[in-house]
């Protein structure tokens, strides 16, 4: 059977995600490979190799509008509003999927018994229609990477609170899948859905509109390495979890190009302008002169529903002052097209994409 018309994988549920990234090689390397195949597929040609599976967080469905008809890809889409399920599709047969795992002798060599794993479908809420498009892997943090428990490397502790600094607590979660941050003035790959779609039931709490793209609180994406989509950080605050107060306290130290006080902005939140609580953290680091925030934890913790990684960008056309409630200015739907995505390994192609789709694709 061909694998156009059968699935090996599905990305839909926790078990899914857990059999896929334990099947997953760690490297490509053969150019003319299947996973070479896919990869050309998701960057506009081949990236260098060898190339790290194990570093891509975000991993694309077969559709039967945008994947090309000639490459193939065993993934199966998702569809179901409230519990998403592979679509149906017979299963491959076993030698055609074994062609994509990863040599038996590997598969002992690096347990992920320990690993857990939270995942978000793109788009998340409209899988019944045209059928989801991607699907986000985060791993979730152990106690010993979170400092909630005891550090890497100490002994004994249990859940005795670690002494840990912002800095330490950033830099052993870059190594947890979903997590790791680039530096300033370099790109990072995303993913995004239109939070009209997203956020149905908050939209109409808010008279049908978005608090994005307005009043300091920028534009929000996924942390998404393998979306081949990419958004330029320029000058970047990195925070380990924005959902805590030490986080902003962080962004309060840093150097402030106007000289400004920003004292009166430690709150960890701000109200919009429906009286809505929503993050502080966004506004804190454009006053503090930042272009882009990226934090590496939504909320985290070993048993967390969402520990994902966001990147927000706070380019002006992102944070323009809303001047009421019916003056808002276009609506921040999937594209937030002033922000230059881009696309292709060397992020050297335009993003054109396509507003009418509930998630982020570039066309």
């Amino acid at each position: 059977m061909r694998a156009a018309h059968c699935r090996c994988f599905s990305l839909c549920g926790r078990d899914d995600v857990a059999a896929f990234m334990d099947d997953l090689p760690a490297q490509v390397t053969d150019p003319h490979g299947l996973w070479a195949g896919y990869l050309r597929v998701v960057y506009r040609g081949l990236p260098p190799l060898p190339f790290d599976l194990r570093r891509l967080n975000f991993f694309y469905h077969r559709d039967g509008r945008s994947w090309p008809a000639h490459v193939e890809w065993p993934m199966v889409q998702c569809v179901g509003r409230r519990a998403a399920k592979p679509r149906s599709l017979p299963a491959c047969a076993v030698d055609v999927c074994e062609r994509w795992r990863k040599p038996a002798a590997e598969r002992v060599a690096v347990p992920l018994a320990r690993r857990s794993f939270a995942h978000v479908i793109f788009p998340a809420s409209n899988h019944s229609l045209d059928g989801s498009v991607g699907t986000a892997v985060y791993e979730r943090p152990r106690w010993d990477h979170l400092g909630n428990g005891s550090c890497p490397g100490s002994r004994g502790g249990g859940r005795n609170r670690c002494r840990a600094t912002e800095e330490q607590l950033v830099h052993w979660s870059n190594a947890l899948l979903g997590h790791a941050t680039q530096p300033s003035y370099t790109w990072v790959e995303v993913a995004r859905m239109d939070e009209r779609v997203h956020l149905g039931g908050l939209q109409r709490k808010r008279h049908g509109h978005g608090r994005e793209g307005a009043d300091g609180y920028g534009c929000w994406f996924y942390a998404a390495r393998g979306s081949g989509i990419f958004l330029e950080l320029r000058r970047t605050a990195i925070l380990h979890n924005g959902a805590l107060s030490s986080s902003e306290a962080g962004l309060l130290r840093a150097p402030n190009p106007n000289g400004s006080n920003t004292a009166a902005l430690r709150s960890r939140y701000l109200l919009d302008f429906a009286g809505t609580p929503r993050e502080a953290w966004p506004h804190q680091a454009l006053a503090h002169g930042f272009a882009s925030v990226q934090n590496q934890f939504k909320h985290n913790g070993a048993d967390a529903k969402d520990p994902f990684g966001e990147v927000v960008s706070l380019a002006p056309s992102c944070v323009a002052a809303r001047l009421s409630n019916q003056s808002i200015g276009p609506e921040l739907r999937t594209c937030p097209h002033a922000l230059g995505l881009r696309t292709g390994w060397a992020h050297d192609r335009p993003c054109a994409c396509d507003e009418s789709k509930a998630s982020l694709m570039c066309l």
